[in-house]
This record gives structure tokens, C-alpha cells and sequence, in this order.
């Protein structure tokens, strides 16, 4: 019911002229499949002036399948100054194998302050190895509100030595893109450098709730290493479950730490079967030792 009421009052707005209101209903029944509605609708608002309802347009023609009346629409829409327009004719240049034109529109887009022209032409940088000017192009995508280009100037500031200016890109990549595994480990990682334990350890968990196999290890190790043998071998199974080797490798620790060296060289067998380097060559040393020592 509430967002029958918020289409009502959308529409009556559109229907009294606001153009804002006319691009949102065009969104809203181009989502719904009414194409011809949505066309008209952006044509109203464009007649208007609204430079918006160019660039929707052609979003809504390229929906529809027509590649060339979305670009003829995004051309006008660039030309009035929509940065993601710019964008999405670089985009469309670049598959085209028009190299020359989609970097004009990338540098156009980045310009008018594009955040995925500003992100590209950072991942750009970074590919040819300038990362200062990789670093510079992805904080000013970040401050445009992209939190991949946040984790990516983040990433930047962790290999220039400076986890404390790191970590609060972090904090705000999560905040703006919500959780990610990757981004939460890359995260408690980074706060473990500014040496912040206790910190660090909570994002750990974080991460560990997000399934992230590499932090599920981490936390075992931190277990395992405090002597907390109970905790460290749920972390361990934890990882094994999410199909990382390397928590069969630490699980087959706890064992052989505990005497277990019968389970110690199942669980060993299975890490070294799952890919994991280091359980090979431990386990060919626990079964020499073994057969050294004889039956027990």
C-alpha cells in the first residue's frame, strides 16, 4: 500500500508539471515493462528542459534493445552536460573498438565528475603502474560516493604503509556499498596493522559472519596461538565448511597438538587433497615420524 501511495502521488506531481516527478514515473513504468508510457513521459520532461530525461531515455531505449537510439539520445544528453551520459558513450565507444572516442567521453565524463569515468581512469593508472595518480583519480571517485573506489584508494594507502588512513575508507566503502566479505577482511587486516587488536578481532567476527574463509582461519590462529584449543578447532572446522584447505591444515594442528596424530594425518590427507602446499609436506613428515616411532 505504501508504494501504491507514493506512485499516486508521484504521478499527480508529474501531472502537474514537475519534471522530476515526470523521470521518476518514466523509471518506475519503464520497470514495469510500459516502455511507451516511460518514452512519453521522458519526452515530456525533456521538452521541459530536463537534461535528466535525455539520459533516462536512452537508458530506456537501450532496455528496449535499440542500441542506436540510446546512443543518439545520450549524445544529446552529453552535450548538455550529463556526466553519465558522457560515461556510458565512452562505454559504448570502448566495445565498439573505438578507442579514440571512448577515451574522449571518459575524459569528458571524469570531468563533469563522473565517479565510474574517475574509477576507471584510476584502474587505468594503476594498470600502467602510476599509482600516485591511480590514488589521486580513486579519492576523488570515492568522495563522488563509489565504494569500490573507496576500497580501491584504501588498498592504495595499505601499500604506501599507511593502514591509518586506510581504515577509514574502509569503515566508509561498508557503509556505502553494505557488507562484503572481502572488503570486511581487507578491513580487520588493516586495523590489525594500526594496532588496534581489540578492533581488529571484531571485524574478524564481522567478516567471519560474512563467510569469509581467510578470516574464519585468522580467527583460529589468534585461537589456536592463545591456547583456546575448543575455539580454535570450530574456526577451523568453520573454514574447512566454507572450503578453505587452510583450515584443514590448522584443524590437523590442533589434533597432532593434542596427541591426536591419527586424526592429525586424516585431516592432513585432506588438506593436501584440497590443494593446500604446506599439508603435503607436513604430512610426509608426520607419516615418516610415525613410521620411525612404530606402533604405539
Amino acid at each position: 500500500m505504501a508504494d501504491e501511495t507514493v506512485n499516486q502521488e508521484v504521478g499527480e506531481r508529474a501531472e502537474a508539471g514537475d519534471v522530476a516527478a515526470m523521470v521518476r514515473l518514466a523509471i518506475t513504468r519503464a520497470g514495469a515493462g510500459d516502455i511507451a508510457s516511460a518514452r512519453q513521459w521522458l519526452d515530456r520532461a525533456a521538452e521541459l528542459g530536463n537534461i535528466d530525461a535525455l539520459f533516462v531515455r536512452g537508458v530506456v531505449e537501450e532496455s528496449a534493445g535499440e542500441q542506436q537510439e540510446a546512443y543518439a539520445w545520450w549524445v544529446r544528453a552529453a552535450e548538455a552536460g550529463n556526466g553519465d551520459a558522457m560515461f556510458n558513450l565512452s562505454v559504448s565507444a570502448r566495445e565498439a573498438g573505438d578507442d579514440e572516442n571512448a577515451a574522449a567521453w571518459l575524459a569528458r565524463a571524469a570531468e563533469a565528475g563522473n565517479g565510474g569515468a574517475l574509477h576507471n581512469l584510476g584502474v587505468q593508472a594503476q594498470a600502467s603502474g602510476d599509482i600516485d595518480k591511480a590514488g589521486a583519480w580513486f579519492e576523488r571517485a570515492a568522495n563522488s560516493g563509489r565504494a569500490d573506489s573507496m576500497t580501491a584508494l584504501a588498498d592504495i594507502l595499505e601499500q604506501r604503509g599507511l593502514p591509518g588512513q586506510a581504515a577509514p575508507w574502509y569503515a566508509k566503502a561498508l557503509a556505502v556499498g553494505g557488507s562484503d566479505a572481502e572488503v570486511e577482511f581487507r578491513y580487520a587486516l588493516c586495523l590489525g596493522k594500526t594496532g588496534d587488536e581489540d578492533q581488529a578481532k571484531a571485524q574478524l567476527l564481522r567478516a567471519a559472519a560474512a563467510k569469509h574463509p581467510r578470516a574464519t582461519v585468522t580467527l583460529g590462529d589468534l585461537a589456536r596461538a592463545a591456547g583456546q584449543r575448543a575455539e580454535a578447532e570450530y574456526w577451523y572446522t568453520t573454514a574447512a565448511d566454507l572450503g578453505a584447505a587452510a583450515g584443514l591444515l590448522g584443524l590437523s594442528l590442533v589434533h597432532a597438538e593434542a596427541g591426536d596424530y591419527a586424526a592429525a594425518e586424516k585431516t592432513l590427507a585432506q588438506a593436501a587433497e584440497a590443494g593446500e602446499p604446506r599439508a603435503v609436506t607436513l604430512l610426509a613428515e608426520l607419516r615418516s615420524t610415525r613410521a620411525s616411532e612404530g606402533p604405539a
